[in-house]
């Protein structure tokens, strides 16, 4: 890679302790283009995988690497001051009103629980917790000290979610040091940079309604026939990324809306509502939640609600994912459900593409089910904000009240499904889609792990021109005020793929 004009002279902290190779790919990239690496390079090396992460970083040339658990200061302290929080805390929605160091939200530490405990909800019993909670203060201090090691100018992350990622995030973003996450999803790079401390709650690259807005009717049109395109073959099984794999592939049942009314007793004339859960533990916070405590609040909440609302017949659908992260499920969390009652459960093996065209309308969260089901021309109602709740297709509720409200109600009636379906498919063609050069230089899904180190060299030697273009728009994008790199790349494809 041809690497771009030296312009920074001072610290950049690099991340090292998520040892992934595409992120390493990501990395390779965003170095290459900015030239970051003629800045004075820090790694910064975590709990799992460090001697594989200080090796990656020596190949890149970064020989100064800096251990976070060397960082961490008094532990002892750090377990008494949890065991101060914990004191004082009577539920599990006191955590999320916690006063940390450096005004971190609680919100991440309190995700940060439920991932490492694979939970719905913190548990209050869990003697474990103090532990968790001493390792999340320690992450801050961590945090601090390695900010004040140096003068960084730039910090690269490949989240700002779990103790150690937010933190940094958080104390960088308040100092003024730029931080630039570099994510990925659906085979390409998904960038972020992070500028204030309400950028941490905006990371999902995806287009704001802003962005819809400013588009022409013919840059409507491509979009939405590539928005199109790319929902079918997914629905078909033919995407690769880890929800899809589980949703439309493995999970293979075919079902028809007949056979799903007779399986449950149910009365052919009322609606089928979807209530699609989200996987409880996988970072309810980072877009923003505040109508609900997390995953589990929300399920509880609306399942008190389906049951008082029996003129409509209610699927409620575990995600995808939970067989491949482990950890408590639907099933383990919804209570008995009377044979023949208008609340069910839908059995984990049933197709997803199935399931969903046996439905009458959704409800979700934020998961990607809501963009699937208005671009198949059903309505959607999110409980809360997420990343597209903004975006036209979907009814967004201002409140808890005013969601719980919308289900013991008719909600879906009154939505101009033409208008939402075409919506949907446009924000689908700019999320999932790709410039037509970029054919050829995608990632597979980043939890292919290992075996992606053999393809690296195959995947630069044979897409030369696709990796200049690559490199030449995220050297745009960093110098543009745009925060969301695909989406800043999308805008400037003339031609449109997926």
């Amino acid at each position: 890679m041809a690497a771009a004009e030296p312009r920074f002279k001072g610290a950049v902290l690099v991340d090292g302790m998520w040892d992934n190779p595409n992120y390493w790919i990501r990395y390779a990239l965003f170095r290459a283009a900015v030239g970051s690496a003629a800045g004075r390079e820090m790694g910064v090396l975590g709990a799992h995988r460090a001697a594989e992460g200080r090796r990656t970083l020596e190949r890149f040339g970064i020989s100064r690497a800096r251990q976070v658990l060397d960082r961490r200061g008094d532990m002892v302290a750090h377990q008494r001051e949890a065991r101060r929080l914990l004191a004082h805390t009577g539920t599990p929605a006191d955590v999320l009103r916690w006063r940390l160091p450096h005004g971190v939200p609680a919100d991440f530490v309190y995700d940060g629980i439920l991932k490492r405990r694979r939970s719905a909800s913190v548990d209050l019993r869990d003697r474990r917790l103090v532990g968790d909670v001493a390792e999340a203060l320690a992450s801050i201090a961590a945090a601090e000290a390695l900010l004040d090691s140096d003068r960084f100018e730039l910090v690269l992350l490949s989240h700002a979610v779990n103790f150690q990622f937010a933190a940094l995030a958080w104390l960088a973003v308040r100092r003024g040091i730029p931080v630039v996450l570099l994510y990925g999803n659906y085979g390409v790079p998904r960038f972020v940079k992070l500028v204030e401390p309400a950028d941490l709650y905006d990371t999902i690259d995806r287009p704001t309604a802003a962005d819809l807005a400013s588009i022409s009717e013919a840059r409507q049109r491509d979009l939405a026939a590539v928005g199109s395109a790319y929902l079918g073959k997914r629905r078909d099984g033919g995407t690769d990324d880890i929800g899809a794999r589980y949703a439309f592939q493995k999970a293979s049942a075919r079902v028809s809306r007949a056979a799903l009314v007779e399986k449950f007793g149910w009365d052919p004339g009322r609606p089928i509502i979807g209530v699609y859960a989200s996987n409880w533990f996988d970072f309810p916070h980072p877009c923003g939640m505040s109508h609900f405590r997390d995953f589990l609040d929300w399920t509880e909440a609306t399942l008190s609600a389906a049951r008082g609302q029996r003129r409509v017949n209610w699927l409620f659908k575990a995600h995808p994912c939970d067989q491949w992260y482990g950890g408590v499920t639907l099933s383990d969390l919804m209570p008995r459900l009377e044979p023949g009652g208008h609340v069910q459960l839908v059995p984990s093996d049933w197709n997803g593409s199935a399931v969903l065209e046996a439905m009458d309308a959704v409800v979700t969260y934020h998961g990607t089910v809501g963009i699937e089901a208005a671009a198949a021309g059903k309505p959607v109602l999110v409980a809360d904000r997420g990343w597209y709740h903004d975006a036209g297709f979907v009814t967004w509720p201002q409140s808890r009240e005013e969601y719980l409200e919308a289900l013991t109600g008719d909600w879906w009636k009154a939505i101009d499904l033409h208008a939402t379906r075409r919506r949907a498919q446009v924000f689908a063609g700019w999320y999932f889609g790709r410039p037509a050069w970029q054919r050829g230089f995608v990632l597979t899904d980043d939890t292919v792990q290992a075996p992606i180190y053999s393809q690296i060299p195959r995947l630069f030697s044979e897409n030369r021109e696709a990796l200049r273009r690559e490199l030449d728009t995220i050297r745009a994008w960093f110098d543009s005020d745009r925060r969301h790199y695909h989406t800043f790349k999308m805008s400037l494809a003339e031609e449109l793929s997926w």
